[in-house]
């Protein structure tokens, strides 16, 4: 399956297609070197297919790039870094555990 992920960051969005078609997307606050993802969405036509784990990957790996902590309030992004063995805990608030909800 042939996936894209854009990043609007004016609309603080990441979103993923399959072929033309959103397939999914994750919203996100940004403020003082933060991103909050708040919202993680696979529309109903496209679950099933790990594309919210594809997706979630991929804001991770971009949030690091580019230097931000995180705050996982959304409860798919919380849940992926806590079954991550450990590979995003860096980009964790040091206040914050996976743990916490």
């Amino acid at each position: 399956m042939e996936h894209r992920i854009e990043h609007l960051p004016e609309q603080h969005r990441f979103e993923i297609y399959l072929g033309k078609s959103l397939a999914g997307f994750s919203d996100y606050l940004e403020a003082d070197g933060v991103r909050t993802f708040n919202h993680t969405v696979t529309l109903p036509e496209y679950r099933g297919n790990g594309l919210a784990a594809i997706l979630t990957e991929h804001v991770l790996e971009d949030s690091r790039a580019g230097g931000f902590s995180v705050i996982p309030a959304c409860w798919f992004v919380r849940e992926f870094i806590e079954s991550s063995a450990g590979r995003y805990d860096d980009l964790l608030q040091s206040s914050e555990s996976p743990g916490k909800k």
